[in-house]
């Protein structure tokens, strides 16, 4: 398994470091950035709405193994 200098594994569906994501409306993500509170999904395989962002990506991560996430706005 390789791992990158930044410590996220190569093969995951993340988007990389430094990357700009313009977030979809509808998304509990820019509902969170937009008031600017964060935002907790406790289990991403209930598919609550987080995965309108980029439906594909999504069904990646979850397969990944990854099973939670936390969207936090820096000011």
């Amino acid at each position: 398994r390789r791992v990158a200098l930044y410590g996220i594994r190569e093969d995951t569906p993340l988007y990389p470091p430094g990357e700009l994501i313009h977030f979809d409306p509808s998304t509990p993500q820019a509902s969170g950035f937009g008031s600017g509170q964060m935002v907790l999904e406790a289990d991403m395989g209930a598919f609550t709405g987080w995965q309108a962002q980029a439906p594909d990506r999504a069904r990646r991560l979850v397969a990944s193994g990854i099973h939670s996430m936390i969207a936090a706005p820096l000011r």
